[in-house]
C-alpha cells in the first residue's frame, strides 16, 4: 500500500502508513520482551525477535527514503541509523557484508551528502561499494550506482583522481549492461567527461562530450534539454 502511494506521489500518506507500521512492530516487540523476559526466551522466540527486528529495519529504511524524497534529510539520517541498528540486531554475523547493509550505507551517504557532510558520505560509500562488489558482483546496478555516487562525492571534495576512477567504473558497467544509445550510458560518459575536464584532460573530455551528444541526439532528440546541455 505504501509503495502504491509513493507511485502516486502521495508521500506524506505513505510516510504515515510506514510510521504506523514501524510503531506497531515496535509495540509488539516491547510487549513480547516484557511478558516473556529475556531469560525465558527459547531459540524459536529469539528467531522470531530477529525477524521482527528485520521487519522493523525494512520499515525504517522505507520511511527514511520517503523522508529523503520530502527533503527531510536530518530525519532520514536518524531513521537510517535506527534501521542499521535493527538490521545488525537481526543479522549480527552477516551484517558487515550483507547487501542490505550496503543499501543502508548508500542511503546514509546520500543524506549526509545533501546535509553537506561529504567526508562521512564518502566513508559510507566506500564501505557500501566494497560490500556490493564482493556480494553482488562488478556489474550489478547497486555497484554501478554506488560508483557513480562516489564519483560525485569525490568531485565535491576536489578529489578529481578518485572521481574520475569512480565515474570510469560506473561508465564501464553502463557500457557492459546497457544498449549503446541508452540515455543512462550518455549520463555515465558525461560524468566521466566532467571529471577529466577538471583534471585538465581536455581532449579526452571533448571526445566523451561528443559521444554523449551523439547518444542524446539519437535517443532523446535535438530539442531535449539534456541534448541542449551537451
Amino acid at each position: 500500500a505504501a509503495r502504491a502511494l509513493v507511485e502516486l506521489s502521495r508521500y506524506e500518506e505513505a510516510k504515515q502508513l510506514l510510521s504506523d507500521l514501524h510503531d506497531t512492530h515496535l509495540a509488539a516487540s516491547d510487549l513480547g520482551a516484557t511478558d516473556l523476559g529475556a531469560t525465558e526466551l527459547g531459540a524459536t522466540d529469539l528467531d522470531a525477535m530477529e525477524m521482527d527486528a528485520a521487519d522493523r529495519a525494512l520499515a525504517a529504511s522505507a520511511l527514511a527514503e520517503l523522508s529523503l524524497a520530502l527533503g527531510n534529510y536530518d530525519e532520514a539520517l536518524d531513521q537510517l541509523q535506527h534501521a542499521a541498528g535493527l538490521w545488525r540486531m537481526a543479522f549480527p554475523r552477516v551484517f558487515p557484508i550483507h547487501p542490505q547493509t550496503g543499501r543502508l550505507l548508500s542511503l546514509m551517504a546520500h543524506a549526509e551528502y545533501l546535509l553537506g557532510d561529504t567526508q562521512s558520505a564518502r566513508f559510507h560509500l566506500l564501505h557500501a561499494q566494497a560490500i556490493f562488489q564482493s556480494r553482488l558482483g562488478e556489474t550489478h546496478p547497486d555497484t554501478a550506482r554506488t560508483a557513480n555516487d562516489l564519483g560525485a562525492v569525490s568531485l565535491a571534495l576536489g578529489d578529481t583522481q578518485t572521481a574520475a576512477s569512480a565515474f570510469a567504473h560506473a561508465a564501464a558497467i553502463a557500457s557492459a549492461t546497457l544498449p549503446p544509445e541508452h540515455p543512462d550510458l550518455a549520463a555515465a560518459w558525461n560524468n566521466l567527461a566532467v571529471a577529466l575536464k577538471r583534471q585538465g584532460h581536455y581532449e579526452q573530455a571533448r571526445m566523451l562530450y561528443e559521444k554523449v551528444l551523439a547518444i542524446r541526439e539519437s535517443s532523446l532528440g535535438r530539442n531535449h534539454p539534456d541534448t541542449a546541455q551537451s
